[in-house]
């Protein structure tokens, strides 16, 4: 997957960019592999777009895979409850993962309508423009009004579709943790303090910053995290890095929301303190 070598930031950044970007699209990670019985079995997507939305853009010597069914993706998004946007705000930040809410929708309905609609385009390998379109029948079918600009929605989709993908890869990486120990957090273009500091860093997989720090961070964050074995690390100089002096991650972003998930419904891993006390809240 890299090069062999010691990889600084810049050059890991220059070399990565272009051949990662479909491979990170794509969700070419091993972790769904390992987890799965092996290298070469299924792959799951990695972003909330599938590949068939990115192969137009793609270097056509590249091949990308078919879209895999992203299973934890969905357990994790459809087990959410929905709440009001002023049942949402009494809520700390964990309870939040276990809540569907939309600002500018209050009524129940509405907000199942929403739910159901962003379950099934993370079910199906559906794309931002394919999925407006379909909402926008849905509301009208509903006789709901679909109040909010375009980008207003579309960052609804984001926000819900990469927390779902950031949830299932910590899902598939506590899988295979103990062969696959040291987790490198992936950004060749951080836009953001945190993930510029933590970008091209290997950080344990059991280290408390990705009780805090795990992508996505921050609003439209393309960060990623990649397992690695000892071998890996080895082969390419890579070190393991201290979390001392991490920035803090934005407010609203400052959790794992794999953790208020991980309830033994939808997983194979053992419950959490976090994900339990998520859940009593919102009983």
């Amino acid at each position: 997957m890299f090069k062999k070598g010691v990889l600084d930031r810049d050059a890991y950044a220059e070399w990565l960019a272009p051949m990662m970007l479909v491979a990170c699209l794509a969700g070419l990670h091993d972790v769904q592999a390992e987890a799965m019985g092996g290298r070469g079995s299924g792959r799951a997507a990695n972003v909330a777009q599938p590949p068939s939305a990115v192969i137009s853009n793609a270097d056509p010597g590249v091949e990308v895979p078919p879209f895999v069914r992203p299973t934890e993706a969905i357990d994790w998004f459809r087990a959410k409850g929905t709440v009001t946007a002023e049942q949402f705000r009494r809520l700390d930040a964990v309870c939040k993962a276990r809540a569907f809410s939309v600002a500018r929708l209050s009524d129940d309905y509405a907000l199942k309508v929403a739910q159901d609609s962003i379950g099934d385009a993370i079910e199906e390998g559906v794309d931002v423009n394919e999925w407006l379109t379909g909402l926008e029948g849905k509301f009208d079918a509903a006789g709901l009004t679909m109040d909010g600009s375009a980008s207003y929605w579309r960052l609804v989709y984001d926000q819900n579709t990469t927390m779902a993908y950031g949830s299932m890869r910590y899902t598939q990486a506590q899988r295979v943790k103990k062969e696959r120990p040291f987790w490198l957090f992936w950004n060749p273009a951080p836009v953001t303090p945190v993930c510029q500091s933590m970008a091209g860093q290997v950080y344990a997989a059991d280290d408390p910053i990705w009780s805090s720090h795990y992508p996505p961070n921050h609003f439209r964050c393309k960060s990623e995290v990649v397992t690695l074995d000892a071998d890996e690390l080895a082969d390419e100089g890579l070190e393991v890095s201290s979390s001392g002096n991490v920035p803090p991650v934005t407010t609203g972003f400052d959790f794992n929301p794999a953790e208020a998930f991980l309830l033994g419904k939808g997983s194979d891993l053992p419950p959490t303190p976090e994900g339990k006390a998520a859940m009593e809240a919102l009983l």
